[in-house]
Formats: structure tokens, sequence, C-alpha cells
């Protein structure tokens, strides 16, 4: 208290009243860091973090969560079943006579914003359920995930026994690459060890969102420390040691959002491995388009190519201001309504075929 005692503010006429020192204590600092903070950035979330670190590499979702998120553009209402998949638990095949379907993707898939039952996944099975040929859609996503995350975790989707499977296909799909797996010389991919997860980052993950001041502890951290950031560090001098041989980048290739031509040409071999992976049980894949990085076309153009591998564009949607949160960007209830509109008929026709 001596140091805040020989503070002056000479704007304020002098030194602060000794009835007035207790504003400066460390508690009450982070309090009006806080307040400031709520009322200043654009995006602040007060709420259980999403995801947690994963046994398989990389995180996953939390599990078995009933919880709550607030923001500036939006209060959800959020649950998770045991496998981690968004609302009631789904283990093993579908009842006989039901059609089931695996939604894949990011935040925008998963549906941050929006409660359980406003998903386009929730309002696709809505649509397309009836009494006499029931339809389950299984919200798999993980926010802030990559085509290799599912690839990842491949058996345990399959083990599902879907009937189709719609992935969200973007540049993030493209960003979000090497971080669990790494190519070989021959172009296949070797899934890359990952690195033990210590206390600190499991218990500053649990921090994750909850007030700013931690959150920015915690993004610190993690930056250094994280098991993703190392895999991130780890990336650059692994993919540029092997000698590519199958399809290599074109080395004019412009990055967009610092998407490299290395990381579009990863995304395409891990995107033909999942393809296959799911090829092998007979599976087909609805690959639902956004915006892509350049070279990234390529890859798609080659996979809808496949006869089991169909399309939806859905850019305007993307692109379409009126659908998605101010500030957060995520779609609305009623941009996931305009998103089943479309997958809907799409998932419908790929089920009769």
């Amino acid at each position: 208290m001596e140091f805040f005692a020989a503070v002056r503010f000479p704007a304020l006429g002098g030194s602060i009243s000794p009835r007035l020192r207790w504003l400066l204590t460390p508690p009450f600092l982070l309090l009006f860091a806080e307040l400031w903070a709520w009322v200043c950035l654009p995006v602040v979330k007060l709420g259980p973090s999403f995801r947690v670190p994963s046994a398989l590499g990389g995180l996953e979702m939390r599990r078995d969560a009933d919880a709550q998120r607030w923001c500036w553009d939006y209060s959800m209402h959020w649950t998770t079943g045991a496998q981690g998949y968004r609302g009631e638990s789904v283990s093993g095949p579908p009842p006989p006579g039901t059609r089931r379907v695996l939604a894949l993707g990011n935040s925008q898939v998963f549906g941050v914003g929006v409660n359980d039952g406003q998903t386009w996944a929730a309002l696709t099975e809505a649509r397309l359920s009836t009494a006499e040929r029931p339809l389950d859609v299984v919200n798999a996503a993980i926010t802030d995930a990559g085509t290799e995350d599912f690839l990842l975790r491949a058996d345990a989707l399959l083990a599902l026994q879907p009937d189709l499977v719609v992935l969200r296909y973007n540049r993030y799909n493209a960003r979000q690459t090497q971080r669990l797996y790494r190519l070989d010389a021959d172009g296949g991919l070797s899934p890359k060890p990952q690195r033990q997860v210590g206390t600190p980052i499991r218990w500053l993950e649990t921090l994750n969102h909850t007030p700013v001041v931690w959150s920015a502890l915690y993004a610190h951290v993690r930056s250094r420390f994280g098991p993703v950031s190392q895999e991130l560090r780890a990336t650059a001098a692994d993919y540029r040691s092997l000698p590519h041989t199958a399809s290599p980048p074109q080395p004019d290739a412009e990055p967009v959002s610092e998407i490299s031509a290395e990381q579009v040409h990863a995304e395409a071999v891990v995107l033909r491995t999942f393809a296959d992976r799911l090829h092998q049980e007979q599976v087909p894949l609805l690959l639902l388009r956004g915006q892509l990085a350049p070279g990234q076309d390529h890859a798609f153009d080659e996979m809808v190519a496949r006869p089991d591998v169909y399309s939806l564009d859905v850019r305007a949607l993307d692109d379409d201001a009126v659908l998605h949160f101010k500030r957060d960007e995520h779609f609305t209830a009623a941009g996931h309504e305009a998103l089943a509109a479309q997958i809907a008929p799409a998932v419908s026709r790929i089920l009769a075929r």
C-alpha cells in the first residue's frame, strides 16, 4: 500500500485520498479492466470453453456439457453428449429403419450463437424425419476444426454407421491443416506424435471464455506452451524437409489470409484420404462449398468428380451479412434456417439414391 500512497495524479489535483486508495488494489484494477473490456472490445464471450484437449490429439468438444454462453451478439444454451456431439448422446449404429447423417465442420456447423435446436443440423433433421422414415442428424462438429480432425476420428465416426457425411469445406480447412498429420515422402500421411498436455494447460482451458482478464492470460500461455501452437511451430520444418513428389503445390500460388500453398497441398491430401476412408465403408460425402483459398478449388473439383462425392455451394449464404451476427460473424438462427433450406433437399436427394 505504500506504493499506492505515493502515487500522485496532477490532473486530479494531488494525491488520491486515503479513502479511495483501495480502488488501486489489484482486485479492483482487474475489475476495472474487465468492465473496460466488456464495454470497449467488440467480441467478448462469457461461459465455459467449448473445447478441451483430446487424448487423440488437438482439441475436442467438451463432453456431457450443459452450459450457457453470453456475448454482445447472443445468448446461447448448448449441450453435448458423452461423445462430445451436440445435443443428446449418440453411440453405436442407428435404430433399425433410421437413416443417419453426420454433420462435420467447425463452429459454423456446431452452431455457435444459437441453441441446440436452432442449428442447421437439427433443422435438417426436423425437415426430413418422418414417422415412416426417421432421420437422425448427428452434429459432430468441432469448433476451429479442419478436415484432419475428422480424419483422425474416422473410426469413431464410422462406428455410428452413417448413411451420409456432410462436411463444411472452405479455406478454413486448409488453414487448420498440418497440425495432426505430416506428409510422407511418397505423398501419404502419417499421424504426428502428440505432446502430453500438462495440467496448467488443462486448467487454463477451463478458464477460457470466462472473464476477459483470465482469457487474456489463457491466450498468452496457450500461445507459448499449448499443444496446438507447439505443433504449428514444428510444421514448417517438418514439411519443408520432405521431398514432395505427389501433386506439388504451385510455388507462385498467392496465399490468402496466411494460407500457404503448402497448406493447400496438404489439405488436398487430407481430404482425399478422408474420402477414401468413407469410400471403404460405402458412405457418400457431401461437401458444403464455401470460399476457397487459391489452388484449393483444384482439389475440390477433383473430389466432386468422384461418383460418391457431392457438392452444394453455400457461398451466397456465407456472404450475406444479414444472416450473421454483426460482431461475432457466426450464423444467426435465420442463417441456420437458410442453410437448412438448401441442405435438406440435397441430403434428401442423396439418401434417395
